[in-house]
Formats: C-alpha cells, structure tokens, sequence
C-alpha cells in the first residue's frame, strides 16, 4: 500500500510537478539547477513526511539541518499538501 502525496498551489489549488517546484525553490534559494537530483534531497525528506501525512509544522519540528527547515518553511508558504494512501490498487 503506497502513501502518496501531492504538493497544491495556496493561490491556484491546483497541484504542482515536483520538478517545477525544486526549481522554484532553486531560484528562490540562489542555487543552479540540477536535472538529476533535488535540492537539498528535500523530496526525500520532506515528501516521505508529508506522504505518511505529517503537516509542514510537524516537520519543522523534526527536522535538524538549518537547510531542510528552510525548505519547510519555503513549502508551507507556496503549497498545501494532499496526502493518501492507495490500498488495493495493483
């Protein structure tokens, strides 16, 4: 059973690619682009919480590095999180 997340725009409602919102962020945050990997691993990290439906404030709290809690608040700013679990699809 995978938990799955989305990320939806504040002003839009409307969900985002995770690619367009890293670079986004990118750009917010000052650092080049990268095709292959996302910036900071913060989908790794961030999205894994927000698939087992933490809230971005529950993450704030659990996260240790100064670069990670950036991303949280960066995120929580931009986008509502839509998080659910797929049981017995194949």
């Amino acid at each position: 059973m995978p938990n799955c997340f989305r990320l939806l725009d504040k002003t839009t409602k409307v969900a985002q690619r995770f690619s367009d919102i890293d670079d986004a962020m990118r750009l917010a945050f000052g650092e080049p682009p990268d095709q292959f990997k996302y910036l900071y691993g913060w989908y790794d990290v961030v999205g894994l919480y927000l698939a087992y439906g933490w809230t971005f404030d529950r993450i704030l709290e659990a996260v240790q590095s100064e670069e990670m809690k950036k991303v949280v608040i960066w995120l929580r700013e931009r986008y509502d999180s839509d998080a659910w679990a797929e049981i017995g699809r194949r």
